[in-house]
């Protein structure tokens, strides 16, 4: 007999904010659009993992006047 788990993952996603089931072969991201709001829903018998990318450090450079 086979038994059927349901898993039940409420989350809001961010842009930039991914989901990748555990077999790496579907994936959601999210995508931001201006003035719309998106909603995705997935539910599927499946670990998932999140992915939320750390901030990005601001890289800018300070120019140096030499005399």
């Amino acid at each position: 007999m086979t038994s059927h788990f349901k898993t039940r993952l409420v989350r809001t996603l961010k842009p930039g904010d991914s989901i990748t089931l555990d077999n790496g072969r579907i994936r959601l991201e999210a995508i931001q659009v201006p003035g719309r709001r998106v909603s995705l829903r997935l539910e599927l018998p499946a670990e998932v993992v999140i992915d939320t990318p750390k901030p990005k450090k601001d890289l800018t450079t300070e120019k140096v006047l030499l005399g």
